[in-house]
């Protein structure tokens, strides 16, 4: 997000952060307004207590980050097995203009094997993407 507002931030830009966490036993796809209030989650998922609330503490960061910046934000949480494709129906319905994701830069094998959610969202989203690299140690 650090680069988003020093590099891309326009006066009256809206925001709009999604967190996509994997649910421990495969089912169908959800998603929660953080700003809401509410922490419904229907019984056929499964997803660790604590990893729910670091996700949504996550989110809150990010919308209090934006609105530090004076920006109109607004935060989900997705809960998928394919985190592009909800990232990528998260940018549709939000009707975003662009994407602006992280890259969590990690090895060659693991990426061949597991795939990557930044090089999928680049190559299935109709709408822009800027990938962010992680900060060098330099």
């Amino acid at each position: 997000m650090n680069w988003y507002f020093k590099s891309m931030k326009k006066e009256n830009d809206q925001m709009v952060f999604v967190n996509v966490l994997e649910p421990v036993q495969h089912s169908a796809p959800m998603r929660l307004a953080i700003d809401s209030g509410s922490s419904f989650v229907h019984n056929d998922i499964r997803v660790s207590a604590d990893l729910l609330e670091d996700a949504k503490h996550i989110c809150r960061d990010a919308m209090q980050a934006a609105t530090n910046h004076g920006l109109k934000a607004q935060s989900f949480l997705y809960v998928d097995t394919k985190p592009g494709a909800a990232l990528i129906q998260a940018a549709d319905e939000q009707k975003a203009s662009v994407i602006v994701m992280g890259n969590r830069g990690v090895g060659v094998i693991r990426r061949t094997i597991l795939g990557s959610v930044s090089d999928y969202v680049l190559h299935h989203s109709h709408t822009p993407v800027v990938i962010v690299p992680p900060p060098s140690d330099n």
